[in-house]
């Protein structure tokens, strides 16, 4: 779940960058083959028609289509460019990235290293909301077990108001706690959910 994070995703993208332009600088250390053609013709207005047989008193039309195929011409070339020359250029290239790519591959450990630390952080804090949240409620069972306790005592008269007051008092005070300490578990418990890529939800 942590790889598909943001900020580690992006980090992992940038590894395969990295692993690419280095296959990239690698390849140059290869020969190349490759192959031109060319094709090209012309047409003019101005042509005689070869076929006219008085050239310098022309009476026969030269066609356009005649004109581009009597005077088409075509030209293919292969060739095998070896890199002797920039050898130790190309070396150099793939020496840096290399280093780019080790360097992008410590950004992507590091930023999981950051997140898993980020992501133990959250989590000794949501034990801890839970610890608080379960003394919470067990506060408020004893503090309202105290309130009925003191309310019976002073429905008897073998209690005072004030007794019976304070009581409720700390009934309120207990259940204020756990109400608050309930919203604390709740935030911590949605973002670990948020790292663990699950379902948010309210």
């Amino acid at each position: 779940a942590l790889a598909n994070l943001p900020q580690v995703k992006s980090k992992e993208y940038g590894v395969e960058a990295m692993e690419r332009y280095v296959a990239l600088q690698k390849g140059q250390r290869s020969p190349r083959l490759f192959a031109r053609g060319l094709v090209y013709s012309n047409y003019s207005n101005q042509l005689i028609n070869p076929l006219d047989p008085d050239p310098g008193n022309p009476t026969m039309d030269y066609p356009t289509s005649d004109q581009i195929k009597d005077n088409r011409y075509m030209q293919a070339s292969m060739g095998l460019s070896i890199p002797i020359f920039n050898r130790w250029r190309v070396q150099t290239d793939i020496k840096k990235a290399k280093i780019d790519l080790r360097d992008a591959e410590y950004q992507y450990d590091d930023a999981v290293l950051v997140l898993q630390k980020t992501l133990q952080q959250y989590y000794t804090e949501a034990l801890a909301a839970t610890d608080n949240y379960n003394s919470a409620l067990e506060s408020v069972a004893n503090s309202d077990e105290a309130s009925r306790f003191a309310d019976e005592r002073f429905r008897v008269g073998t209690g005072t108001a004030l007794e019976m007051q304070e009581a409720r008092n700390l009934l309120y005070e207990s259940t204020s706690e756990m109400i608050s300490s309930k919203f604390v578990l709740i935030f911590y418990s949605r973002i670990l959910d948020f790292y663990m890529g699950r379902d948010i939800l309210f």
